[in-house]
């Protein structure tokens, strides 16, 4: 996900996975994609970029969230 210079709340699906929480995009973020609210049960905290940061947050970043529902539980094989 690209960083941008102010604070963002990226819609995402929680789930318990066996190493720990995870959380999923729910697709496009974009405020016309109202839609990619339904299903979600957080919101990922997107700090600014800043000059000496990185400009995108990587697969496997750990990042700060806002529940909002109920989180998901991965189905055990």
């Amino acid at each position: 996900m690209s960083l941008d210079p102010r604070t963002e709340f990226h819609r995402v699906i929680i789930r318990t996975e066996q190493d720990g929480l995870k959380a999923y995009s729910t697709g496009s973020q974009r405020s016309s994609r109202i839609a990619s609210l339904n299903g979600a049960n957080g919101f990922a905290v997107l700090h600014p970029k800043i000059a000496s940061g990185p400009s995108t947050l990587e697969i496997g970043t750990k990042i700060e969230v806002v529940v909002i529902g109920e989180i998901q539980h991965a189905l055990q094989s």
